[in-house]
């Protein structure tokens, strides 16, 4: 029998890393083209490893955006980077607010995704490859709604604290 010939490990983490880019977090995928390729022994499993990384994605952007947002706010209020929604874009006072704002509860709510994720991943570990890979996409749902958090709590504080023009409401004016 001729021997087939296996892709290297670098090309399987590129397909996996670029199927995962592509949004293409499935089962089939994953379990068909990387799990078989990368099983080194029966105790390891890097192909575990290598999809609960791509888990930490959303956690470790949320810590990263804070940080951003928090310390260095954009200087000028423009439509391509920062915390860009209209009532945040009404003037410099907005801006400047709400991107210290939601720096903050990006950087929270992202340690707090970061801990769940952590857990979850350790749980996670521990199951065979079916119930690992499918737990890993459902791990998702819960990342995307935390997500959304600091941008609903945002707007809710920028509706509280600035009027629809933009002027800071000051407490006589409530």
């Amino acid at each position: 029998k001729k021997r087939q010939k296996t892709a290297s490990f670098h090309q399987i983490l590129t397909t996996c890393y670029t199927a995962h880019a592509l949004g293409i977090n499935s089962l089939a995928l994953h379990y068909l083209i990387c799990y078989d390729e990368l099983k080194l022994t029966k105790d390891v499993n890097p192909m575990k490893i290598l999809l609960f990384s791509f888990q930490l994605f959303i956690p470790l952007t949320m810590l990263i955006i804070g940080f951003l947002f928090s310390q260095h706010v954009p200087k000028t209020i423009n439509p391509i980077w920062g915390y860009r929604t209209t009532r945040s874009m009404k003037n410099k006072d907005t801006w400047v607010f709400a991107h210290h704002f939601s720096g903050r509860l990006f950087k929270k709510w992202g340690l707090y995704l970061l801990v769940f994720t952590l857990l979850m991943g350790l749980i996670l570990m521990g199951a065979k490859d079916i119930p690992f890979a499918i737990g890993g996409d459902l791990l998702y749902i819960p990342q995307l709604i935390v997500l959304f958090i600091p941008i609903f709590l945002t707007e809710h504080a920028l509706r509280k604290n600035f009027d629809a023009k933009g002027q800071p409401i000051t407490k006589t004016t409530r």
